[in-house]
């Protein structure tokens, strides 16, 4: 996650009436296992005393086009345009859970322009590889990512 400390004086008050202090905001994303597309999270708080990640649906259906179908022991997260069923979480202690998460680190993306000097490859093939390498043989949609966002041309895998 991209975050800057929080040098504001809000607090974010708590169903049960409890205040807390945000310590840092920032943004980040994730890739759900049903998607290549991302997921972002946009305007994240981090709060040190808050033990659980929660998540302002309204906001996230807006930033994603997505919508949320909720059922008795399940949430299904479904694009608005294709309908499709991008996550599921499932309902445990009172909140409903997404265990799929892949949140994507975006210190990451620096570090491209010092990973890909020296490679002159117009192979796609050859820089897949090297990339592989590099990312300690990272699964194909991780390399591929990586790529992506260092603007490589990504091989059809």
């Amino acid at each position: 996650m991209g975050k800057t400390p929080y040098k504001g004086e809000a607090k974010l008050k708590m169903a049960n009436g409890d205040s807390s202090s945000i310590q840092y905001i920032g943004n980040s994303y994730f890739y759900p296992s049903k998607s290549a597309k991302p997921l972002f999270l946009n305007q994240l708080m981090h709060m040190p005393s808050v033990s659980k990640n929660l998540l302002s649906v309204s906001q996230f259906a807006r930033d994603n086009k997505v919508f949320f179908e909720f059922h008795p022991n399940t949430c299904n997260i479904k694009c608005q345009e294709t309908r499709d069923v991008l996550m599921k979480g499932y309902f445990r202690n009172g909140l409903y859970a997404f265990d799929d998460l892949n949140i994507v680190n975006t210190k990451f993306v620096p570090t491209c322009n010092s990973l890909i000097s020296g490679l002159n490859s117009s192979n796609k093939e050859d820089l897949y590889r090297i990339w592989h390498g590099r990312l300690g043989h990272a699964n194909v949609r991780s390399v591929t990512h990586a790529m992506f966002k260092c603007n490589l041309v990504v091989p059809n895998k």
